[in-house]
């Protein structure tokens, strides 16, 4: 595959990862709101856990990717983890609903919270290792720092 195409290739990928991100947020949110049962702290915690999975995979990922010898299979598995995990996500909060009912009082904040960030963190955490795994993937570009910029560019826009 020429370098346009893989370019091309390459910006395609990273913008449906960008869509299927705030997708994501978007749907846990709306399981957080019937967790919660008010937006205001549905909001916060998912804003707040995704953000967090985000610092730690990125921290993660950027030591994992740097040793990577093929980068673009890595991002691939790292894609695949992320599906896998967020669609596990909806059985975890029928699962957490079901334990927080049968064992105690969900007029708890701090509990719903807790079991809220337990769910979340995987896959959020993966996703925030798709940053440094597209920077290892841009490696081979001549001008790293461009296209880098670039590729976030179309993560963000997705």
């Amino acid at each position: 595959m020429g370098l346009r195409k893989r370019t091309a290739a390459v910006l395609a990928v990273f913008l449906i990862s960008g869509v299927a991100g705030l997708s994501y947020e978007l749907a846990w949110l709306r399981y957080l709101v019937d967790l919660f049962g008010a937006t205001t702290p549905a909001v916060a915690t998912t804003v707040s856990v995704f953000f967090t999975g985000l610092a730690l995979g990125a921290f993660a990922g950027g030591r994992f990717f740097d040793r990577q010898i093929n980068p673009e299979r890595a991002y691939a598995a790292l894609e695949v983890a992320i599906g896998l995990s967020a669609a596990a996500v909806p059985f975890l909060f029928s699962a957490a609903n079901w334990t927080l009912g049968a064992t105690t009082s969900t007029d708890s904040p701090a509990i719903l919270i807790a079991a809220s960030a337990a769910v979340l963190i995987v896959p959020t955490t993966l996703m925030g290792a798709t940053f440094p795994a597209m920077a290892a993937v841009l490696r081979s570009q001549q001008n790293t720092t461009r296209s880098t910029g670039l590729f976030y560019g179309f993560n963000t826009l997705g």
